[in-house]
């Protein structure tokens, strides 16, 4: 496929101030707690706006439209567990969180359940992240390969990174959350005019293709997506990051109503414009073809800078998040020039993410697997922490082993990351009674 001067001067011109507007923000840079939490001053309209972006990243829309794409357009109700977790965390969890003072999951664990259990999940908080990261820069890869035929794909991927890295390293928080404000109304922009192109396209004949064979799996795959979400160290800092409790939880649930409303009906339609039309492709190409097909030099140009934000703005929130956890969880904060440690954390976070895109290229891959480590280690004892369940030190290391290590042998077994996910959490949760019995101090006298 040929691509047009046009195309590259729309992408390149969309990226130079994507990145000038990430620079600019390093002004608003003063100390360690500007760099990583914005003086927690977000409002709830930049909240929503940054929390979409990061969710509706290159990972979830490009792995998902592709899946979709390959099993079914049903496979989409899946990611109503994505929106739904977002809500139900809103309306429930993202004001204890604001109110509790704490920035990171480890450090609400150290305080609740001990320094060791709270060392541990900080440690598998970087591997969650990172997961995270290498699918954005996966999905990145993709779109060169099919939108970019004439650069070298692994080039386009570290060039990606090292934008990324570089915005990052400077503007720290403001410059994530002012580019992510303006990657999602690209993001928006550019699959409204996709679906419109669509819909002006219509369907020359009816798909051959089951409507409902992507439905199958939709037992395990909703709750593996509402888990593996849930409480996100993304997330998390933002809810922290926010002006007020209030503001915390007005800006997570729009995002979430906001997502379920607008994207899912888009991006169904999508699926069987493609399907009909596109037949064969393998997932990964899904989306970028189909982008292609309408030959079009401004939709081509609009789209691949959409794609480009849809990267970006998850893998620079995901970036930002886990260097966060490590200045925070392992006490950097407190060194000489901590602002010049936390850039160089950024960066080491950044390389080695784009290290693991290299050697795991797929996308949804990445993905459930870092669900699969992430949600049955912390689903209940973050729950309980959040809601003031007392829990001893003792059980809370008996929840977290039973949830991790049944969903790695459900995993190693053949079950699938999906089931592991759903098998780990079930299993935390029967283990939750026994051990908090166990394990309570007997009454004194």
């Amino acid at each position: 496929m040929s691509v047009s001067f046009e195309v590259y001067l729309l992408a390149g011109a969309y990226l130079a101030w994507v990145f000038g507007k990430g620079i600019l923000a390093s002004r608003r840079i003063h100390n360690l707690e500007d760099y990583l939490l914005g003086g927690r001053s977000l409002g709830a309209g930049l909240l929503a706006a940054t929390l979409a972006a990061t969710l509706l990243g290159g990972g979830a829309s490009m792995g998902i439209f592709g899946r979709a794409y390959v099993e079914g357009p049903f496979f989409l109700l899946a990611t109503l567990g994505w929106y739904l977790a977002l809500i139900l965390t809103g309306l429930f969890l993202a004001a204890p969180i604001r109110n509790s003072g704490k920035a990171t999951v480890g450090e609400l664990v150290t305080e609740r359940y001990g320094p060791a259990l709270g060392l541990t999940l900080t440690g598998l908080s970087l591997a969650y992240s990172l997961g995270l990261l290498a699918a954005q820069l996966v999905a990145l890869r993709e779109v060169a390969r099919i939108l970019l035929p004439d650069f070298n794909p692994d080039w386009i991927l570290a060039t990606g990174t090292l934008v990324v890295l570089l915005y990052n390293w400077a503007g720290g928080f403001w410059a994530v959350v002012k580019t992510d404000q303006i990657q999602f109304f690209v993001l928006a922009g550019g699959f409204t005019c996709l679906a419109v192109l669509a819909g002006q396209q219509g369907w020359s004949a009816p798909s051959s293709q089951p409507l409902t064979s992507g439905a199958r799996d939709l037992a395990w795959l909703f709750p593996a997506f509402f888990l593996g979400e849930f409480l996100a160290p993304a997330y998390f800092m933002r809810f922290a990051a926010a002006r007020s409790w209030v503001q915390a939880v007005r800006g997570t649930v729009l995002a979430g109503a906001g997502l379920a409303c607008f994207f899912l009906p888009i991006f169904f339609w999508l699926v069987l414009y493609a399907r009909e039309r596109l037949p064969g492709l393998e997932a990964g190409q899904a989306l970028p073809t189909l982008v292609a097909s309408f030959g079009s030099v401004w939709v081509s140009g609009i789209m691949l800078s959409a794609l480009l934000a849809a990267v970006m703005s998850s893998a620079d929130s995901i970036l930002n998040a886990a260097t966060l956890v490590v200045m925070h969880d392992f006490h950097l904060r407190k060194r000489f020039h901590p602002l010049r440690i936390a850039r160089t954390v950024c960066l080491l976070l950044g390389v080695s993410a784009a290290g693991l895109a290299w050697l795991l290229p797929d996308i949804m891959q990445l993905l459930l697997l870092s669900y699969q480590v992430w949600a049955p280690s912390v689903t209940v004892l973050l729950a309980a922490a959040l809601f003031r369940l007392v829990i001893p030190s003792g059980a809370a290391w008996v929840i977290f082993l039973a949830g991790l290590v049944s969903s790695l042998l459900t995993g190693w077994w053949g079950g699938g990351s999906e089931r592991a996910i759903v098998i780990g959490v079930g299993a935390s949760l029967l283990a939750a009674i026994p051990a908090v019995r166990f394990c309570r101090a007997p009454p004194k006298g």
